[in-house]
């Protein structure tokens, strides 16, 4: 429990680091810390805070808006999948996990949009071509959130290994410290 707080902390800081800094529309390190929740903290509720959290923490200063179900729950499916590969070998871990969670985000979060609307200058028709328009006009923002999950998970995942191992020395793969 007392690793799965700190990489909670250390998760959530990273998060709210990423989205409060100048950055390139979504490209973020929230996808990675969701898909690395998901494969680092064995407490089945705490992992889900990592999100949610970071994104709360971080909306206090961006602002509200009336998508923000969607993209929650978008991200906290990311961590409920990435859980999925937590016995995987490290290339799964560590290339399908960004991949399948970031098109999982990129499907609830686009819904979302289209569903609720985000005033009438940039509202979609509610039928399936709208929808798809939709789809289409999330393309540029998924791309950048494609490009940070595939490159922030990995890196993050090594941070947290040689800060855990060597630093901490604590061995988190099987949650003991090492002798």
């Amino acid at each position: 429990m007392k690793k799965d707080l700190l990489t909670l902390t250390i998760l959530v800081l990273i998060g709210l680091f990423s989205r409060l800094v100048t950055h390139e529309w979504n490209f973020t390190a929230i996808g990675a810390i969701s898909i690395l929740a998901g494969l680092l903290i064995s407490n089945k509720y705490l992992k889900f805070a990592v999100p949610i959290f970071a994104m709360l923490l971080s909306d206090i200063f961006i602002g509200f808006h009336n998508t923000m179900f969607f993209v929650y729950l978008g991200f906290v499916l990311m961590t409920v999948l990435s859980t999925q590969f937590k016995d995987s070998k490290p290339v799964q871990k560590l290339f399908l996990a960004p991949l399948a969670s970031s098109l999982v985000f990129f499907f609830v979060s686009n819904f979302g949009v289209w569903f609720m609307g985000a005033g009438t200058a940039n509202s979609y028709p509610k039928n399936m071509s709208g929808l798809m328009e939709c789809f289409m006009m999330g393309v540029p923002f998924y791309r950048a959130q494609f490009l940070a999950d595939m490159i922030l998970t990995p890196v993050l995942f090594f941070t947290f290994s040689y800060v855990l191992v060597h630093l901490l020395n604590f061995n988190f793969l099987n949650n003991t410290k090492r002798a």
